[in-house]
């Protein structure tokens, strides 16, 4: 993703990293792909 020159980047999944809904937040997916996003946004 870093050398990507696309004006946008999206990353698509499943299940939800963070949701007000019952079920709460992806703990698995706050701990381990969050960070990454977090990573390649800067």
């Amino acid at each position: 993703m870093k050398k990507s020159t696309a004006k946008w980047k999206i990353a698509i999944g499943h299940h939800t990293i963070r949701s007000v809904s019952d079920h709460g937040d992806t703990k698995e997916l706050l701990q381990l792909l969050l960070p990454v996003l977090k990573v390649i946004h800067k």
